[in-house]
């Protein structure tokens, strides 16, 4: 089963400029965790054969917490070997993230999204 957390949002000192490594802003965490034996918590209704989705949010508030980060690219690394190392249960977490771009004319408003997928198999 896949486990999927959308639109989470998280504050964040993230990017490169000096704004926006003292401001915090909103920053959007979508995530698909991958947990192969979770139909049997659907079949029991017992939480503990699964993961509770709480803790995953409690584990990316953990990786960004009171930290200035550079690189969009940081947060997703960070966070996807983090949700691994915290969650035995999880095979494979795709993990996106999606920020404004601030004080940056070319980029006319638009926002920037990484995403890339992580398993225990390499």
């Amino acid at each position: 089963m896949i486990i999927q957390i959308k639109n989470l949002l998280v504050p964040i000192k993230l990017g490169i400029y000096r704004e926006e490594q003292i401001t915090f802003q909103d920053v959007r965490f979508d995530l698909g965790v991958t947990v192969s034996d979770a139909y049997k918590a659907g079949v029991s209704g017992d939480i503990d054969l699964t993961v509770n989705y709480a803790s995953i949010v409690e584990c990316v508030d953990e990786v960004v917490k009171e930290q200035a980060i550079g690189l969009v690219e940081t947060v997703v690394e960070k966070t996807g070997q983090a949700i691994l190392k915290s969650f035995p249960m999880v095979s494979n977490v795709d993990v996106e993230v999606t920020k404004s771009v601030f004080h940056d004319d070319a980029m006319r408003g638009a926002v920037v999204s990484v995403k890339k997928g992580f398993g225990r198999d390499g």
